[in-house]
């Protein structure tokens, strides 16, 4: 049997029919040049010739009160029975698709199954193929579900061996357990290394409290205390409904208003959904009395191949009546604030850390204790894409979004993925609390030219250069609007 983290189990018992705990990847493929045929038939036949490998293997093993123990694995999975098959209505448009995924987006899977499926799409104009995994987060986390997906996918259409998305490509090897020659002595090595390891983090953990504290007495740095004074800002009653935006920016211009603000594509990215979050809640009368918290996972070092291993920490925004370039700054501020942490506090502490808080906002979710302030207003991740436009099994590759789950207590969850020269954002909500969530996508696009004007006005490096002002304006894209 396969052991299973802390945190992949958490992910297992903090969910519910209203709050299912998968994430996934959709993908578009187009047929490849001068192809003449059935592309269903044609993707599908060369997955299926693939083996399943691990974790897409795994079956995960319950004890009492379906509590997790850890994952049997399964040997010559037959991955057509974890296959299943959709026509697209009209207008067959890149709306359709998201709208089709989002609806079996909702839908928790079968813990007696494999943790995982994959949904085929026809119906796409131009004879387009979609194709939308569906995996458990207590199974793998974005960034390696991301990860294997770059991993089977090429840089040219040529001819060359089929691929499968369950079928990871150079998976690192587990590293033996050691059996040493003096029983004992390795005994006694070990209990050395446990206590060791334990003491630093009952250390990292005292010393992130006491930063905790000194900032909230306004004495020093360190992260936000969960749960103390976030705003109410997007709280709403929990839904097993969900609702998909979706826009894309310009990477380089992204990177060129990093550049000249001092900070970083994700600082950008914070900044840019922050304003357009501030902008949705002040039409609807309720400017945010507080900055906005952003929960934000962390990746940890590992050299695991599976499971979760990130943390989960909070990250105040800017001031509410901030403009773009001060909200920018308080982000720079903030996130370097969470780097630092991540650099000093051991990563068992933050892995706790994680646990701890979101099985409390999944207690106070559960005890309706609704007047009991949010752990965070929205989670919003940025686990990196694919750098260049990639082709699987010879299609081109025309859209590969996420799709995340949304966590107790919250409404919103946002990842920002790099495809080529694009920055995709996908939206993930709550449908009954955010049923236009697609002008949330909209308000970001607008939000990343606000920034880029108001860096242009208040930063030294580009005051009176007109470097930011002569640059070339490309437009960023949305392509998902409801017709």
């Amino acid at each position: 049997m396969e052991r299973i983290g802390f945190l992949d189990r958490a992910f297992y018992l903090n969910e519910s029919q209203q709050r299912p705990m998968h994430i996934g990847v959709l993908l578009e493929l187009a047929p490849p040049r001068g192809f003449r045929g059935n592309l269903r038939k044609y993707v599908v036949g060369a997955m299926l010739t693939r083996p399943v490998g691990a974790p897409f293997n795994y079956r995960l093993r319950l004890g009492p009160g379906e509590f997790p123990l850890g994952y049997d694995v399964v040997k010559d999975v037959d991955p057509a029975s974890r296959m299943y098959f959709h026509k697209l209505p009209k207008p067959h448009d890149r709306r359709a698709l998201l709208d089709a995924a989002c609806a079996i987006h909702e839908q928790r899977l079968d813990r007696s199954q494999l943790p995982w499926e994959l949904h085929v799409f026809e119906g796409l104009a131009s004879g387009h193929l979609g194709l939308y995994l569906k995996v458990h987060h207590g199974l793998i986390d974005g960034v390696g579900l991301i990860r294997r997906i770059t991993q089977v996918v090429a840089e040219s259409p040529g001819r060359g061996a089929a691929r499968a998305l369950w079928e990871p490509k150079g998976e690192p090897q587990r590293e033996p357990e050691r059996s040493p020659d003096d029983p004992v002595g390795g005994l006694a090595e070990r209990s050395v290394a446990v206590v060791a390891a334990a003491a630093g983090n009952l250390l990292g953990a005292g010393a992130m409290a006491a930063r905790m504290l000194m900032r909230r007495a306004g004495a020093g740095g360190g992260m936000t205390i969960p749960f103390a004074g976030t705003t109410a800002a997007l709280k709403s009653k929990v839904s097993q409904h969900r609702a998909l935006g979706h826009c894309t920016l310009d990477l380089q211009r992204v990177h060129h208003v990093a550049k000249v603000g001092g900070g970083k594509v994700n600082d950008v990215l914070l900044t840019t959904l922050d304003v357009a979050v501030t902008r949705y809640i002040t039409e609807r009368g309720a400017l945010p009395e507080a900055p906005l918290v952003a929960i934000m996972p962390v990746a940890l070092q590992t050299t695991s191949s599976a499971g979760n291993q990130i943390a989960l920490l909070p990250v105040p925004l800017g001031s509410a009546s901030g403009s773009p370039a001060d909200k920018f700054r308080d982000i720079v501020r903030e996130t370097r604030q969470v780097k630092h942490e991540v650099r000093t506090v051991p990563g068992a502490v933050l892995e706790l850390y994680s646990i701890l808080t979101h099985t409390s906002a999944t207690l106070i979710e559960s005890l309706g204790l609704d007047r009991l302030p949010m752990l965070g207003n929205m989670n919003i991740s940025n686990p990196y894409g694919v750098p260049n436009r990639v082709y699987f099994n010879a299609c081109p590759v025309e859209l590969a979004i996420p799709l995340a789950p949304i966590g107790h207590h919250q409404t919103l969850n946002v990842i920002a993925t790099t495809y080529a020269d694009e920055l995709h954002i996908t939206f993930t909500a709550i449908r009954e609390a955010l049923p236009d969530v697609q002008r949330l996508a909209d308000y970001t696009v607008a939000a990343l030219r606000s920034l880029e004007r108001d860096l242009d006005a208040t930063s030294p490096s580009s005051r009176g250069s007109g470097k930011m002002a002569s640059r070339k304006r490309v437009p960023a894209k949305n392509s998902t609007r409801k017709k």
